[in-house]
């Protein structure tokens, strides 16, 4: 019969207890549950098979024990030297590196697998001693913040110390599986290789545009694009309609506006949607029907599964916690940053802060992935190169690290021949004087990782920031706006070069 008695006490102290943390937490101790730290060890000792599993979550560190620290350690030694891992095993290598008393002496390791309920519950009981652990940090770490606020350091100083901390403790939560055999991510693909044989489905979330769910396949799980262009060419407004296309789908979307208030968002999209003049808005000559149809979209748009951040200055590991959390509770499809040189990271210079949102981005991307299948979508800005020809992606600012990162990367620009040509022209009645007509910019698919490279003819109405594939109109569009009649170079879906 097996024994469940536990191992002889070990005359090692648990690991010492943080400085300056309450008086209630030093009576009863900070979270730990030893125990479970046990038996992790005792079940990979049993079924060596437990371990990868266990490593991918577990650091020595993450134990409260320093006995039980030293054994793990030397576990994981003792695999990467391709040894042998048993009860027996195990005092003798611990023995051989001068470590047995810190590992809590013979008697304590050879009866460690003693009272291990179940072996096969090893992954869990891991779960357990990170848990505890997570804990621990988050308490040192509003020690160190209360430490800093008494000291009167800087604000700014003390929010960077808990909102990387934070995200580092919720990185370590997030650590991957390792590697993992062919045959179990063929499982996990085959669903999606049926999925595209199943009459033309994408792999992605719809964006709101055929020509980009051809190319596209929509907006994949996991993924990272780049939607960049030169200021004022046009890029929150497709974003905004990207959030819009979500939100009439009831899939919940998220956006991060770095640049824009919340309020500024919201009557962007109440202009869309409603076909008003935004910029009559603005100055206060909108007409009683036109008040009607805003405030009907405003109703529709409460409806919609779309939230706003709007805090300025944000740094990308607080852009990657709060999308992430909120991702979880809410399923987000589309998560929108608007845009990617705002975001704040540490760097000595401006080139390495942006490679470092960059790299935190693609992070979040494949965390969204995990968390809802959801898609990251971040706007960036292009240098002064891009005014006086077709974009490129070293024409990115700040970074070369973006084009690299990036799954997909998008530009939005105006043709020059079209502003050489002043095709450009504006609106020439009374209400809508100064406006410019409806004109055609390129969205041009400049990198794809996945994907061919190709770019589309849209039509852009500035008078509701909207853009237009003519192919894809479900309804007439209003009167006068119509691609000009020698304009024969829109291409179709699979035409563009």
């Amino acid at each position: 019969m097996k024994n469940h008695s536990k191992p002889p006490k070990a005359n090692i102290p648990p690991a010492p207890r943080a400085s300056g943390v309450p008086e209630s937490l030093l009576r009863e101790g900070l979270p730990k549950n030893t125990d479970a730290e046990r038996c992790v060890i005792g079940a990979i000792l049993q079924e060596n098979s437990y371990l990868a599993a266990v490593a991918n979550l577990l650091t020595p560190e993450d134990f409260w024990l320093g006995q039980h620290q030293v054994i793990f350690r030397c576990i994981l030694e003792m695999e990467v030297t391709r040894q042998a891992i048993d009860p027996l095993t195990l005092p003798d290598e611990l023995k051989r590196r001068g470590e047995l008393e810190a590992a809590g002496g013979i008697a304590y390791v050879s009866a460690i697998t003693d009272g291990v309920p179940r072996v096969i519950n090893a992954p869990h009981y891991a779960g357990i001693v990170k848990e505890c652990s997570q804990l621990r940090g988050i308490i040192h770490l509003t020690d160190s913040a209360q430490q800093m606020a008494i000291r009167r350091e800087r604000v700014s100083d003390v929010h960077v110390k808990v909102t990387e901390g934070l995200a580092g403790i919720l990185e370590s939560a997030l650590t991957g599986q390792g590697a993992v055999h062919v045959a179990d991510i063929a499982k996990e693909t085959l669903p999606r290789i049926e999925l595209a044989a199943s009459g033309g489905k994408i792999a992605g979330t719809p964006t709101g545009f055929s020509w980009l769910d051809a190319t596209l396949a929509g907006w994949v799980g996991g993924e990272y694009s780049v939607l960049a262009a030169r200021p004022s060419q046009g890029k929150s407004a497709l974003a905004i309609k990207f959030l819009l296309q979500q939100g009439l789908r009831k899939n919940a979307a998220h956006m991060f506006s770095l640049e824009m208030g919340r309020q500024s968002v919201l009557l962007r999209m109440a202009c869309l949607m409603a076909r008003v003049d935004s910029h009559k808005l603005r100055t206060g000559r909108i007409s009683g029907e036109e008040l009607r149809e805003l405030t009907e979209a405003l109703s529709k748009i409460a409806d919609m599964p779309i939230w706003v951040d709007d805090q300025p200055g944000l740094r990308a590991t607080e852009i990657r916690r709060r999308a992430i959390a909120h991702a979880r509770r809410h399923e987000t499809k589309l998560v929108v940053v608007d845009y990617l040189q705002l975001a704040r990271a540490q760097g000595k210079d401006l080139y390495e802060q942006v490679t470092a949102v960059s790299k935190e981005m693609q992070a979040v991307a494949r965390d969204l992935g995990e968390a809802s299948g959801g898609h990251l979508l971040a706007l960036a800005q292009l240098n002064r190169l891009a005014d006086k020809r077709r974009p490129r992606l070293t024409d990115l600012r700040d970074s070369g690290s973006i084009e690299q990162d990036a799954d997909t990367v998008m530009f939005i620009y105006t043709e020059q021949n079209e502003k050489e040509a002043g095709r450009i022209e504006e609106l020439e009645d009374d209400e809508t004087r100064g406006q410019k007509k409806p004109f055609n910019k390129i969205l041009d698919i400049a990198k794809q990782r996945n994907g061919p490279t190709e770019f589309r003819s849209f039509l852009f109405v500035p008078r509701w920031m909207d853009f237009v594939d003519e192919k894809d109109l479900a309804e007439e569009m209003p009167e006068g706006y119509r691609v000009r009649a020698d304009e024969d170079w829109l291409e179709t879906p699979g035409e563009a070069a």
